[in-house]
């Protein structure tokens, strides 16, 4: 988090998704990893999109868009 409370940052790892599309009962015990993403995630309100994009411009990622819930239906 930004030192005024602005722009917050997550990380996400150790994705693992259930797959719900046959399922009589909610499956909570077989799920498909997906060990290997690892999302950096910033959260912000649009006025501050500039310093967001300072405090993140130094970092050497992979700038992009992703959905999680997407990427857990394209792994069934």
């Amino acid at each position: 988090m930004s030192c005024d409370g602005l722009v917050r940052i997550t990380l996400d790892h150790g994705l693992s998704f259930f797959d719900q599309r046959f399922a009589f009962m909610p499956n909570i015990m077989n799920s498909v990893g997906a060990n290997s993403i690892i999302i950096l995630e910033a959260k912000f309100n649009i006025a501050e999109t500039d310093k967001a994009i300072e405090m993140l411009s130094s970092l050497r990622f992979r700038n992009s868009r992703i959905s999680k819930y997407v990427r857990g239906v394209k792994s069934f």
